[in-house]
């Protein structure tokens, strides 16, 4: 029983290894680039409230977040109210110290087959620079001069999204497992198929009551 949960603790700590490595992979790959889509939504009906953008892709999320003041007086029309995702800052009302400081938030998600891990960069809304990182690693890639962009900055994120990342874990911990484990089941499968022994082949000619002679497969151990 032990042996046996010991087995599934070390799978689940593969998945979860894996897991990250794919999110990190990912964003290493693509960037955090900036997307700005045209349609934007409040995320409270009643002020104060932010207005946020959300972008989907394969292995990745995006939410873009800014204060509302003044925004939607200078549409025509007025903009729909929506919930934002739950790892989004767009979730939490804004405070005094946002509307001090003005802060604009891009926040990232990023995994395979569901993003799993997300980290947040915030930017003061008068200036590109400095920005603040929260729940990543802040790291700077090597890129050639005809794949360059804008940016080789990468921030590797380390806040969880609880539901995907247990997901995610569990796809690869019984991707892993099955890799490992179904090669020799099917081995096994076949030798005994031909009258062999299950663990080393030997041919038992299809008599496995007294288990292998060879490897002491399928036998009593010996007081």
């Amino acid at each position: 029983m032990i042996k046996h949960l010991r087995t599934i603790l070390v799978f689940l700590l593969l998945g979860a290894i894996v897991n990250v490595a794919v999110a990190w992979g990912i964003v290493v790959a693509r960037g955090d680039s900036i997307i700005m889509p045209a349609q934007f939504k409040f995320s409270d009906p009643i002020p104060p409230r932010w207005v946020f953008s959300y972008t989907k892709g394969t292995g990745f999320r995006m939410l873009y977040t800014f204060l509302s003041d003044d925004f939607g007086k200078r549409r025509s029309s007025p903009l729909q109210v929506a919930r934002a995702p739950n790892w989004g800052r767009a979730r939490v009302p804004p405070t005094r110290e946002d509307y001090e400081l003005g802060e604009e938030w891009h926040e990232y998600a990023h995994g395979w087959p569901w993003p799993s891990l997300f980290s947040r960069v915030r930017t003061p809304s008068e200036k590109l620079f400095p920005m603040k990182s929260e729940g990543a690693i802040k790291v700077h890639v090597w890129r050639s001069s005809t794949t360059a962009t804008m940016s080789n900055t990468r921030y590797l994120p380390l806040y969880a999204i609880w539901r995907p990342f247990i997901a995610n874990v569990a796809f690869y911990s019984t991707l892993i497992a099955s890799l490992l484990i179904l090669p020799g089941l099917v081995r096994r499968q076949i030798l005994a198929s031909r009258g062999g022994c299950a663990q080393c082949g030997y041919d038992l000619r299809g008599d496995f009551s007294a288990g292998c002679s060879e490897c002491g497969w399928g036998r009593e151990a010996e007081a």
